[in-house]
This record gives C-alpha cells, structure tokens and sequence, in this order.
C-alpha cells in the first residue's frame, strides 16, 4: 500500500481526533499523532501505518535536503573574515 502526502496527514489527523476522543485527558497535536503512531508502528501498526510513515519520513527527508542546500548558499554568503583568520591562524592539528 502506498499513501501520497495528503493521505499521510490526513490519516495523521483522523488518528489524532479518534485518540483524542477516546483519550480525553490525554490530547495530541498532530505531531503527536504522527510519534506515536511511529513509535507502535512495529510491533502493532498495520498497513496504513506503515504506508502514512513511508510517505511522511520521504517528504521529510527532501525538505532536510533542500533546507541544507539553502542553508549553505546562505552561510557562503555570511561566512565572517575575522573568524575564517582566526581559525587558519590556530592551525588544524589532526593527530
């Protein structure tokens, strides 16, 4: 079974509202729906559970990609003089 992204957070969503309901003293967030569904997958997920993971930890993984590559565009721009001499005048001792 695979899940596109929407279906992921959409499944995400009604897993959080059926615990909230059942659970009342105990509410999640969407973003504790989604650890603890990660978290029971394993050993009592299902199907769905594992196909909404698959397509949440893809998505997650090529914004970390991106977000490093916009990360390093923007700090070669911000790299600062004084600390880049500081560093080359310490020396790299790797021994």
């Amino acid at each position: 079974m695979k899940m596109t992204v929407k279906e992921a957070f959409a499944y995400v969503e009604a897993v959080r509202i059926a615990y909230n309901k059942a659970c009342p003293e105990e509410q999640l967030n969407l973003m504790g729906a989604y650890d603890m569904i990660s978290e029971c997958c394993f050993s009592v997920g299902t199907e769905k559970d594992r196909a909404c993971l698959e397509a949440i930890r893809k998505k997650v993984a090529k914004a970390r990609v991106n977000a490093e590559i916009q990360l390093f565009r923007e700090q070669t721009k911000a790299v600062e003089p004084k600390l880049v001499k500081k560093f080359l005048k310490q020396g790299f001792d790797h021994s």
